[in-house]
């Protein structure tokens, strides 16, 4: 008994110390930040930005483009950004790559989901970043000129320790 009460007392003191780190993680980003389910996000639509700077910014900010690991994580974004207003705006995320074969940030990886718009992704005129857009009231991905300026969405994963 004694030794389950020492286990559930470390346990508890590891929660802790490790909720603080995420959180001084969070806090050290002096950009407003939202939680939804376990990332923290950033959204800009003022200051609109090319792929490369946006992916800058948000990694001098301590944080990185959005990424999107599941069916379940792009459904919880997409209602994310309907809520904050975004009807028919294009937004940067953390992809990038050629036509069959694209790269999610974060760690660099094969992009693990995808719901792309119809013919997408089609590479037209060296389209190779990855962006938002909503179509009437549903989101879809798409590729997209990574020179464009768009609206972009930076995250902090809750789960994920990063190092700048």
């Amino acid at each position: 008994m004694q030794s389950l009460t020492i286990s559930l007392a470390l346990v508890a003191i590891l929660l802790v110390v490790t909720l603080q780190v995420h959180l001084s993680q969070a806090i050290n980003c002096t950009l407003p930040l939202t939680k939804v389910g376990e990332k923290f996000y950033f959204v800009e639509s003022k200051a609109k930005k090319s792929w490369y700077d946006a992916n800058a910014y948000c990694i001098s900010n301590g944080l990185q483009l959005a990424n999107v690991e599941s069916e379940y994580k792009f459904n919880e974004l997409a209602d994310f950004l309907s809520t904050m207003g975004y009807r028919s705006d294009w937004v940067w995320i953390g992809a990038i790559g050629r036509q069959g074969s694209w790269l999610q940030f974060g760690p660099a990886r094969r992009l693990p989901y995808a719901n792309w718009y119809i013919s997408q992704p089609d590479n037209l005129n060296s389209e190779n970043c990855m962006n938002l857009y909503r179509i009437s009231e549903k989101w879809y991905m798409n590729d997209y000129s990574c020179r464009t300026a768009l609206s972009y969405i930076c995250e902090i994963d809750d789960s994920r320790t990063y190092i700048n």
